[in-house]
Parts: C-alpha cells; structure tokens; sequence
C-alpha cells in the first residue's frame, strides 16, 4: 500500500438523551475522524472518540496531541482502524478480513436497558437467544431488584447482564446478590459492583459472577471472571489483540463493548470482536446516537450484527458537511 496522508475532522453527534460520563451529564458526542488517503484516492476512516472522566484520554488531549504530532490511546486506535480500513479497501475486502482471521461472522448483541434506554429490541419478538443488560446502582438496592425481577419475569428466557459501575458500597452489593436470589440463573454476570471490589478476590464469597470493566489494570483482572473490553479507549489494534488473546489464553471470558462511538468506531470494534469466539457483544450504545457521521449504520440496532450488512470499507463515505476539519495533516 502507498504511504497513506494522515487528516482529520472534528464531529459532534446529537444524543437521544443525556448521558452520565464520569459524573457529568453530556447530550452530544465530541470525536475526531481520522482519514487515511493513499496515491490512488482511496480511503480508510478511524474514529477517535474519548470518554471525558471515562478511560485514558480526553476530547481536548486528542485536539493536542494532533497538533503536536503526539499519540493518545483513542488516537492511536483511530490512526491505525484508518490505516486498516484503506488496507482493506486497497485489497478489495472487509476490514474484519485485513485484520486477521475471522471467528465469527454474526454478534449477537446486548439491549441496553436503564434511564432512557428501553427494550424495544427485546419487545418487538421472542426473547430467545436474547441477552439484555440493565443499569443498577442509580437508585435503591429494592428498586433495582424490582426491575430486575420485572423485566426477568417478563422475559423467561432472556440473559441478564448487570452493571453498577462502582455505585454500590460493598454492603448494598452483598444486600442485592442476596435479594436477587432466585434470579442469580438468569444473571449472566455483573460488572464493577463496588469501587474496590477486584483488590481482592471476591469470587468464592459473591454468588453472581464478577466482571471487570473501567477498574481493569494489569494484575486485578484475575480477580474476575469476566473482561469486559472497550477496543477505541485502549489504544492500538496490536495492543487491544494481545490483551484480549492474552486474556482468553487465561480462560477469561472476553466481552467486546462499546463506548458510544460513531458508526465508524462501531464498525471497527465490531471488526476487532469478529475476531474472536465468545458471547455476545456489548454494542447497545449506538441506540443512544441521534446523528452519525454518516448514514446511520441499521445492524446495529439489531439483535444480531452480521459483518456482511457492515459498510464496505471501500465504499464508505461519511456526510463531509458535518464534520469540521481540523487545520493539520501529515504523511505516515
């Protein structure tokens, strides 16, 4: 492939509703495409989205370190999805393809359900096959074994993921694992119930499996039983497929999620998780987007995202009018 040029476009994408990032409420969705454009004009994109007060970078130390030729971990995510997605078009082939060999052609995906997030995927037909994931920790311990039991009961045959993001004290999560007994066969696992939860191994004491997530560093991940992964907030391509092989090789179970990312970030995680046999994927977050980068990208508002009705990296276009370019470019 020809040395590839390097330029950038800041996005912001309207939300359907607020959403809660690190304490903060936020209702657009701030991220910088990256477009890599080889000698023949052809394209690849990768999207830079950063969480404020979530992962390792920010929006802003994304602007900087284009401007200074630096690399945070968003950015270095973006950089080389770009690189790869041309690699792809060059090649005449999906982006799953140009990265390695693929494991799964079909995700079955997870329905977000909490604030506004509603099961409308769960709702429209049978619930089988079906994993939906509910919010806990915003309120009490009771309410949220209440919806827990309504949507449980609702739904016999569907799997639940919860997740309390650290809301929780260790008390009130000890309190729900008992309340939610008769439910705990239903519970696939919970993630990050209390802020200090995997300092220690609470496997053996706590009846529903633990899955880590935001709190994940390189030695208390063997203190659960699930990884939950956010490809676009660890940096490289090569650095998220160590991890997650190095993960499996430890007979982790590996989930795949998502972080609110554009309909280029999304096509890109789903690419990275194709790669790999496991559950379902966590992408329920692009439900929340309003706006897209570009054409809104239907597979994955479905239960099951299927690489074959993803965008063909050759093809892609994003709507250029709303996007602002960013004043730098480069050759790499």
């Amino acid at each position: 492939m020809d040395t590839a040029n390097l330029t950038y476009f800041a996005y912001a994408l309207d939300l359907r509703w607020p959403i809660d990032i690190g304490g903060n409420k936020v209702d657009r969705r701030r991220g910088v495409l990256v477009c890599a454009t080889d000698s023949e004009g052809r394209r690849g994109w990768g999207d830079a989205a950063p969480l404020d007060g979530y992962g390792p970078d920010k929006y802003d130390e994304v602007i900087q370190a284009i401007a200074t030729e630096a690399v945070t971990p968003s950015l270095a995510f973006a950089q080389d999805c770009a690189h790869a997605s041309l690699k792809a078009a060059s090649q005449g082939t999906s982006l799953s393809a140009a990265l390695g060999e693929i494991k799964r052609n079909c995700l079955l995906n997870t329905s977000l359900i909490g604030g506004q997030i509603q099961a409308a995927a769960i709702s429209k037909d049978s619930d089988e096959e079906k994993v939906a994931k509910l919010k806990v920790g915003r309120e009490s311990v009771q309410h949220d074994v209440a919806r827990l039991s309504e949507l449980a009961d609702a739904h016999p045959s569907l799997l639940i993921r919860l997740d309390a993001n650290a809301r929780w004290s260790e008390a009130q999560a000890r309190e729900f694992e008992k309340l939610s007994a008769r439910y705990h066969d239903r519970i696939e696992f919970i993630e990050e119930p209390w802020a200090a939860c995997f300092e220690d191994d609470n496997r053996e004491s706590f009846k529903i499996r633990l899955a880590i997530d935001e709190s994940r560093d390189a030695h208390n991940w063997h203190h659960a039983d699930v990884v939950v992964l956010k490809p676009s907030l660890m940096g490289s391509i090569r650095t998220t497929l160590k991890i997650a092989r190095d993960l499996q090789a430890a007979r982790k179970a590996v989930v795949f999620s998502s972080a609110y990312e554009s309909g280029v970030g999304m096509c890109a995680i789903a690419s990275l998780a194709s790669l790999f046999d496991g559950g379902a994927v966590g992408f329920g977050t692009y439900g929340a987007l309003k706006t897209d980068v570009g054409a809104r990208i239907s597979a994955f508002d479905q239960a099951e995202i299927c690489l074959s009705n993803l965008p063909d990296p050759s093809s892609y276009q994003p709507d250029l009018s709303c996007l602002t370019e960013i004043p730098y470019s480069r050759t790499n």
